[in-house]
């Protein structure tokens, strides 16, 4: 067996793992980062930026976060995430990362958004996924951003001489009485390693891939009912060889990370589609019964992250964008009603729609029906007829009094349902990844049953995200907090190893 001795191991080279790498390795320490995949970066390449908030608006940023969460969450860990989110932001630009210039987000929060410069160039390594790194400016979440972000990162690491190892399976951490004493791993080849440490920091992300936590801890089929936004597996090992030390099982926090637009992870690249279905609130929206269940202006992007929780709340967790043929042209002709995110301009024109939903079904799409009536529609979609009728009907006579009288949607937003070709497309809940399954206090040290940090252990990042109870806080509570518990529990571990030698 491969052995070896370093003062901290950090498991996940996402942004969180990376943060704290690189913070401890700011401090001369010996650190090893193991990646179980083949590439570096994983999730964290998928994003676009991060949020910061500036010292006078912490108090507006603090109670967004507790008041949306009905304060139940830890109100000291959340406020040391807020309190390091400015600092970050000038570590990162001082590591290389470029930022475009701050803008004000979803400007209830009290964050400002920092969208990472888009690289010109993108060097996939081998092995890794080429839509990791796509650079498209076309593309809904345009990827290459935090690809460069990580990138800088890695290089910093690297130059600091942490050691990272991809390929490498972390799958249990030894300890000597109650303190952190090492990890065994698996290499790329099935080999056993082990490293004798001082202190460990996981960083590995969440469950979504592991079938038997999504289902026993979130209530989902992964595949069925809820579909993955990426190709990057997250099993969950990690949460697990944390539990098996003693690790608190914050079963509470573990929760799906919603993705901002349900069906991105299946129709990447497909801008036509994702603005015709997000981007429009003259559509709307129906569930399998065939009745609306939802005011459609729901789409917008400030309020679009509770849309995957509503569908997940209908029979068969899905849901039917439907639209006619004179909402499709006036899409084509004179834009859609919002962008897709809030940094993009409004009324972006669908360019050719036919073109996009020939091609995907041509790829054998199942999800996108078109019919040249409503009774045709409603057998391709297994609707009950009269019921999808009715539901038209009323919402096409709201459309002619200029009142919602259901669900009091923006009469600017009520256009008629009534001229064929009738489209529908189907919409499940996706996600991002899962939060949560490790407890962590605001030091990022790991607590056990009783609530008191197991000394030498931390946690960042999806892992240890309790942010996302009941889904519902989406802004500033996936990326920003992985990059900033990354750092807060790479100075907590620098303290700890500086004070055991």
């Amino acid at each position: 067996m491969e052995k070896g001795t370093v003062d901290v191991v950090v498991v996940g080279s996402g942004v969180a793992g990376l943060a704290a790498a690189l913070t401890l390795a700011e401090g001369d320490l010996k650190v090893v980062l193991l990646e179980k995949h083949r590439f570096i970066g994983g999730v964290s390449k998928l994003g676009m930026g991060l949020g910061a908030v500036e010292p006078q608006r912490k108090n507006e940023a603090f109670n967004y976060i507790m008041e949306g969460l009905r304060w139940c969450v830890d109100a000291r860990l959340v406020r040391a995430f807020i309190d390091e989110t400015a600092g970050t932001i000038e570590w990162l630009k001082k590591q290389g990362v470029e930022f475009e210039p701050p803008g004000e987000g979803f400007s209830q929060t009290g964050f400002k958004t920092y969208l990472v410069k888009m690289p010109e160039k993108i060097e996939l390594a081998p092995g890794e996924p080429a839509w990791l790194g796509e650079a498209k400016q076309e593309r809904t979440f345009q990827g290459g951003r935090t690809y460069r972000l990580i990138k800088t990162l890695v290089d910093k690491a690297k130059e600091k001489g942490v050691n990272i190892r991809t390929g490498t399976r972390a799958k249990k951490i030894l300890m000597q009485g109650n303190k952190v004493a090492g990890i065994l791993a698996d290499d790329e080849s099935g080999k056993t390693v082990q490293i004798n440490c001082k202190a460990i920091v996981i960083a590995s992300g969440g469950f979504l891939h592991d079938k038997e936590m999504l289902k026993k801890y979130c209530g989902f089929e992964f595949g069925k009912d809820l579909f993955a936004m990426h190709g990057v597996e997250l099993t969950g090992e990690c949460i697990r060889m944390a539990w098996e030390v003693g690790a608190f099982p914050d079963t509470q926090s573990m929760v799906p990370q919603f993705a901002f637009i349900p069906g991105e992870g299946r129709w990447h690249g497909e801008l036509d589609l994702m603005l015709a279905v997000w981007g429009e609130p003259r559509n709307i929206w129906i569930n399998q019964k065939g009745e609306r269940f939802v005011n459609e202006e729901l789409c917008h992007p400030e309020k679009r992250d509770y849309m995957s929780m509503v569908i997940a709340g209908q029979k068969n967790r899905c849901a039917y964008v439907i639209f006619d043929e004179n909402i499709k042209r006036s899409m084509e002709e004179d834009g859609v009603g919002y962008p897709l995110y809030l940094y993009q301009p409004p009324l972006t024109k669908v360019q050719d729609l036919d073109a996009a939903i020939k091609r995907r079904l041509e790829k054998g799409e199942k999800d996108i029906f078109v019919a040249g009536s409503l009774d045709e529609l409603s057998r391709k979609i297994e609707v009950n007829a009269d019921t999808l009728k009715k539901t038209v009907k009323e919402y096409n006579l709201f459309c002619e009094k200029g009142h919602d009288d259901l669900f009091f949607k923006n009469p600017k937003y009520l256009h008629p349902i009534k001229q064929p070709k009738f489209y529908a497309f189907r919409q499940y809940p996706c996600a991002y990844g899962t939060c949560g399954g490790i407890k962590i206090n605001e030091n990022a040290e790991v607590l056990n049953k009783d609530f008191e940090p197991i000394p030498g252990l931390y946690a960042a990042g999806d892992c240890a995200n309790p942010l996302n109870i009941g889904g519902c806080l989406r802004f500033a509570s996936l990326y920003s907090f992985a990059a900033n518990t990354g750092r807060i529990a790479g100075k907590n571990a620098l303290k700890y190893i500086k004070s055991h030698k």
